[in-house]
Protein backbone atom coordinates (compact mmCIF):
# COMPACT_ATOMS: atom_id res chain seq x y z
CA UNK A 1 0.00 0.00 0.00
CA UNK A 2 2.93 2.18 0.71
CA UNK A 3 4.21 1.34 -2.70
CA UNK A 4 1.36 2.54 -4.15
CA UNK A 5 0.45 5.96 -2.70
CA UNK A 6 3.93 6.82 -3.49
CA UNK A 7 3.28 5.93 -7.03
CA UNK A 8 0.83 8.10 -8.25
CA UNK A 9 0.87 10.90 -10.79
CA UNK A 10 -1.08 13.77 -9.05
CA UNK A 11 -0.63 15.61 -5.51
CA UNK A 12 -4.32 14.60 -4.74
CA UNK A 13 -3.91 10.87 -5.22
CA UNK A 14 -0.68 10.82 -3.65
CA UNK A 15 -2.20 12.19 -0.21
CA UNK A 16 -5.23 10.01 -0.56
CA UNK A 17 -3.34 6.66 -0.91
CA UNK A 18 -1.03 8.51 2.25
CA UNK A 19 -4.22 8.63 4.66
CA UNK A 20 -5.53 5.29 3.59
CA UNK A 21 -2.27 3.54 4.28
CA UNK A 22 -1.86 5.64 7.68
CA UNK A 23 -5.43 4.21 8.76
CA UNK A 24 -4.32 0.86 7.86
CA UNK A 25 -1.43 1.08 10.02
CA UNK A 26 0.70 0.62 7.23
CA UNK A 27 3.25 3.24 8.75
CA UNK A 28 3.10 1.95 12.34
CA UNK A 29 2.17 5.29 13.99
CA UNK A 30 2.30 9.11 13.28
CA UNK A 31 6.56 9.70 13.70
CA UNK A 32 6.80 7.03 10.93
CA UNK A 33 4.25 8.52 9.24
CA UNK A 34 6.23 11.91 9.80
CA UNK A 35 9.26 10.74 8.97
CA UNK A 36 8.57 9.51 5.75
CA UNK A 37 7.13 12.55 4.50
CA UNK A 38 10.21 14.35 5.18
CA UNK A 39 11.95 11.31 3.00
CA UNK A 40 9.60 12.07 0.22
CA UNK A 41 9.95 16.15 0.62
CA UNK A 42 13.11 15.56 0.59
CA UNK A 43 13.40 13.25 -2.47
CA UNK A 44 11.27 15.09 -4.37
CA UNK A 45 13.60 18.30 -3.34
CA UNK A 46 16.54 16.79 -4.95
CA UNK A 47 14.99 15.78 -7.67
CA UNK A 48 13.83 19.57 -8.67
CA UNK A 49 17.46 20.22 -7.94
CA UNK A 50 19.03 17.69 -10.36
CA UNK A 51 16.44 18.55 -13.08
CA UNK A 52 17.25 22.45 -12.55
CA UNK A 53 20.95 21.61 -12.10
CA UNK A 54 20.30 19.93 -15.79
CA UNK A 55 18.61 22.36 -17.08
CA UNK A 56 21.22 24.71 -16.21
CA UNK A 57 24.09 22.89 -17.27
CA UNK A 58 22.48 22.09 -20.76
CA UNK A 59 21.99 26.29 -20.95
CA UNK A 60 25.92 26.66 -19.76
CA UNK A 61 26.90 23.94 -21.90
CA UNK A 62 25.07 25.61 -24.94
CA UNK A 63 26.06 28.88 -24.59
CA UNK A 64 29.93 27.96 -23.96
CA UNK A 65 29.62 26.00 -27.60
CA UNK A 66 28.30 29.23 -29.03
CA UNK A 67 30.70 30.93 -27.25
CA UNK A 68 33.69 28.80 -28.97
CA UNK A 69 31.78 28.86 -32.30
CA UNK A 70 31.51 33.26 -32.21
CA UNK A 71 35.42 33.29 -31.28
CA UNK A 72 36.21 30.60 -33.84
CA UNK A 73 34.27 32.94 -36.18
CA UNK A 74 36.06 36.30 -34.70
CA UNK A 75 39.90 34.13 -34.98
CA UNK A 76 38.88 33.29 -38.75
CA UNK A 77 37.93 36.80 -39.22
CA UNK A 78 40.85 38.10 -38.05
CA UNK A 79 43.24 35.66 -40.04
CA UNK A 80 41.38 36.53 -42.85
CA UNK A 81 42.19 40.26 -42.48
CA UNK A 82 45.51 40.00 -41.66
CA UNK A 83 46.25 37.64 -45.33
CA UNK A 84 44.60 40.38 -47.14
CA UNK A 85 46.64 42.72 -45.35
CA UNK A 86 50.14 41.29 -46.41
CA UNK A 87 49.04 40.60 -49.33
CA UNK A 88 48.03 44.39 -49.90
CA UNK A 89 51.55 45.37 -48.49
CA UNK A 90 53.30 42.77 -50.25
CA UNK A 91 51.63 44.21 -53.76
CA UNK A 92 52.59 47.82 -52.16
CA UNK A 93 56.06 46.72 -52.29
CA UNK A 94 56.12 44.89 -55.46
CA UNK A 95 54.56 47.81 -57.00
CA UNK A 96 57.45 50.27 -55.90
CA UNK A 97 60.36 47.77 -56.60
CA UNK A 98 58.59 47.40 -60.17
CA UNK A 99 58.56 50.99 -60.38
CA UNK A 100 62.22 51.47 -59.01
CA UNK A 101 64.00 48.99 -60.30
CA UNK A 102 67.25 50.82 -60.10
CA UNK A 103 66.70 51.11 -56.57
CA UNK A 104 66.29 47.53 -56.47
CA UNK A 105 69.39 47.25 -58.77
CA UNK A 106 71.71 49.22 -55.79
CA UNK A 107 70.33 47.34 -53.22
CA UNK A 108 71.41 44.02 -55.05
CA UNK A 109 74.82 45.70 -55.44
CA UNK A 110 74.90 46.33 -52.08
CA UNK A 111 73.86 43.12 -50.81
CA UNK A 112 77.07 41.80 -53.32
CA UNK A 113 79.34 44.09 -51.77
CA UNK A 114 78.54 43.01 -47.99
CA UNK A 115 78.81 39.67 -49.16
CA UNK A 116 82.45 40.24 -50.48
CA UNK A 117 83.30 42.48 -47.28
CA UNK A 118 82.17 39.23 -45.14
CA UNK A 119 84.19 36.72 -47.19
CA UNK A 120 86.98 38.93 -47.31
CA UNK A 121 86.95 39.28 -43.40
CA UNK A 122 86.59 35.93 -42.82
CA UNK A 123 89.91 34.82 -45.04
CA UNK A 124 91.54 37.54 -42.68
CA UNK A 125 90.24 36.18 -39.72
CA UNK A 126 91.36 32.87 -40.85
CA UNK A 127 94.93 34.52 -42.17
CA UNK A 128 95.45 35.83 -38.61
CA UNK A 129 94.03 32.14 -37.20
CA UNK A 130 96.49 30.41 -38.38
CA UNK A 131 99.50 32.76 -37.60
CA UNK A 132 98.22 32.52 -33.97
CA UNK A 133 98.49 29.23 -33.93
CA UNK A 134 101.87 28.92 -35.72
CA UNK A 135 102.89 31.41 -32.97
CA UNK A 136 101.37 29.64 -30.03
CA UNK A 137 103.12 26.22 -31.34
CA UNK A 138 106.39 28.21 -31.72
CA UNK A 139 105.86 29.26 -28.23
CA UNK A 140 104.91 26.02 -26.71
CA UNK A 141 107.89 24.48 -28.84
CA UNK A 142 110.75 27.11 -26.63
CA UNK A 143 109.04 26.64 -22.94
CA UNK A 144 109.41 22.88 -23.12
CA UNK A 145 112.77 23.42 -24.41
CA UNK A 146 113.51 25.37 -21.32
CA UNK A 147 111.34 23.17 -19.10
CA UNK A 148 113.69 20.44 -20.57
CA UNK A 149 116.63 22.89 -19.88
CA UNK A 150 115.55 23.75 -16.29
CA UNK A 151 115.60 20.01 -15.68
CA UNK A 152 118.45 18.98 -16.75
CA UNK A 153 119.86 22.03 -14.57
CA UNK A 154 118.43 21.30 -11.45
CA UNK A 155 119.93 17.55 -11.96
CA UNK A 156 123.26 19.02 -12.20
CA UNK A 157 122.43 20.95 -9.81
CA UNK A 158 121.18 17.60 -7.56
CA UNK A 159 124.63 15.93 -8.17
CA UNK A 160 126.92 19.19 -7.42
CA UNK A 161 124.50 19.19 -4.09
CA UNK A 162 125.36 15.57 -3.80
CA UNK A 163 129.00 16.13 -4.27
CA UNK A 164 129.14 19.15 -1.70
CA UNK A 165 127.75 17.02 0.62
CA UNK A 166 130.44 14.27 0.22
CA UNK A 167 133.04 16.78 0.67
CA UNK A 168 131.95 18.09 3.30
CA UNK A 169 131.34 14.79 5.21
CA UNK A 170 135.24 14.32 4.17
CA UNK A 171 136.48 17.47 5.59
CA UNK A 172 134.48 16.78 8.84
CA UNK A 173 135.81 13.37 8.80
CA UNK A 174 139.82 15.04 8.35
CA UNK A 175 139.26 17.93 11.05
CA UNK A 176 138.74 15.03 13.42
CA UNK A 177 141.39 13.07 12.57
CA UNK A 178 143.83 15.84 12.34
CA UNK A 179 142.38 16.77 16.09
CA UNK A 180 143.16 13.09 17.12
CA UNK A 181 146.61 13.41 15.87
CA UNK A 182 146.87 16.63 17.61
CA UNK A 183 145.79 14.78 20.99
CA UNK A 184 147.80 12.02 20.30
CA UNK A 185 151.19 14.38 19.68
CA UNK A 186 150.88 15.96 22.75
CA UNK A 187 150.26 13.59 24.72
CA UNK A 188 153.44 11.80 23.29
CA UNK A 189 155.11 15.46 24.23
CA UNK A 190 154.03 15.04 27.55
CA UNK A 191 155.62 11.41 28.03
CA UNK A 192 158.83 12.51 26.29
CA UNK A 193 159.11 15.32 28.78
CA UNK A 194 158.86 13.25 31.56
CA UNK A 195 161.14 10.88 30.06
CA UNK A 196 163.85 13.78 29.62
CA UNK A 197 163.13 14.36 33.64
CA UNK A 198 163.43 11.20 34.89
CA UNK A 199 166.83 10.59 32.55
CA UNK A 200 168.38 13.88 33.66
CA UNK A 201 169.90 12.81 36.92
CA UNK A 202 171.19 9.20 36.09
CA UNK A 203 172.73 11.21 32.97
CA UNK A 204 174.54 13.43 35.34
CA UNK A 205 176.06 10.68 37.33
CA UNK A 206 177.37 8.78 34.33
CA UNK A 207 179.12 12.16 33.43
CA UNK A 208 180.97 12.20 36.94
CA UNK A 209 181.62 9.03 36.83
Amino acid sequence: MVHEAVNCKDVLTFLRNICRAHRSGAFGGKEALWDFLKDVGQNLNMKSLQKSYAEDGAKHEAQQKANVVKNMELIAELVSAKSEGRALRLKEQQGKWGSDRATLTRLIESLRADKHEALHAKESLEMELKQTMAETAGYKKTMDSKLEGAAVAQLEKDRLNEEISTLKFSLERAEKNQLLARQELASVRVQLRRFQIQEGPSSARDSST
